[in-house]
């Protein structure tokens, strides 16, 4: 492509988008060789406990679910909630969340590894 834009055959906004496209499939790529294990394409379930620490807890446990259910939307994920237990005061005790799409599991193993 190069070779034709300095001939004059192309047009810079060609290059770019060609240039774009290849970033795109690299990007692809480079996802798919780091997800390499076969589980990693599966779906998976999110289970998020409040443990001890009363109220702030369960607040805090409810502001994770949050989280994660606009992180697994915006990867275009179907969530379903499978168990809740709403705390005594505020937030949640626990809750299950059935998160269905490909490679949501290694998506998400991702994602907790730069929380943790």
């Amino acid at each position: 492509m190069y070779e034709f834009f300095k001939s004059g055959d192309a047009t810079e906004a060609d290059a770019e988008e060609l240039y774009q496209a290849a970033l795109k499939i690299l990007d692809d790529v480079e996802f798919k060789n780091m997800l390499n294990s076969p589980d990693d394409a599966l779906s998976c379930v999110l289970q998020i406990n409040a443990g001890a620490g009363g109220t702030e807890s369960c607040d805090w446990a409810s502001m994770l679910e949050r989280m994660y259910m606009m992180w697994a939307e915006k990867q275009g994920f179907k969530l379903s909630e499978l168990d809740r237990q709403d705390g005594d005061v505020a937030g949640i005790k626990s809750v299950s969340i059935q998160i269905d799409g490909d490679y949501a599991y290694g998506n998400l193993k991702v994602k907790m590894a730069y929380i943790v």
